[in-house]
C-alpha cells in the first residue's frame, strides 16, 4: 500500500498506528472495517447484536485550524433488528468525561 503524504512524496508503511491522527482516520474511515471492528467488540458481551450498516460522521469537519483538530467520529449504527444507536469513537482525551457518560 502506498500512501501519498501532504508534500507529494510516497510512504511505504509496515503498519498503521491507530494512536495517531492519520492512522485512526485511515483505519476507521472505512465503513466495512469499522462495522467489523464494532461487531467483534459488541458480540463479546452480547452475541445477538449484529450491526448491518454504519454511517460515519467526521466530528471535526468544521474545524479548519490544525491547532484545534482532534479525531472524533460519530458512528450511526443500524442492527439486523432495526435498532439504531450512535457510537462516538475518538482518539483524544476529553475534559469532564465521567460527567458526560453519566448524563448521556
Amino acid at each position: 500500500m502506498d500512501i501519498t503524504t501532504d508534500n507529494g512524496s510516497k510512504w511505504h508503511p509496515k503498519y498503521i498506528d491507530p494512536a495517531t491522527d492519520f492512522g485512526f482516520k485511515r483505519i476507521f474511515k472505512d465503513e466495512e472495517i469499522t462495522r467489523g471492528f464494532l461487531n467483534d467488540l459488541l458480540q463479546k458481551d452480547n452475541p445477538k447484536v449484529h450491526i448491518k450498516s454504519v454511517k460515519i460522521v467526521d466530528g471535526e469537519a468544521d474545524e479548519t485550524s490544525k491547532d484545534i483538530r482532534r479525531v472524533v467520529y460519530d458512528v450511526h449504527c443500524v442492527t439486523d433488528t432495526g435498532e439504531e444507536f450512535v457510537i462516538e469513537m475518538q482518539n483524544d482525551s476529553q475534559d469532564f468525561f465521567a460527567e458526560r457518560i453519566v448524563f448521556y
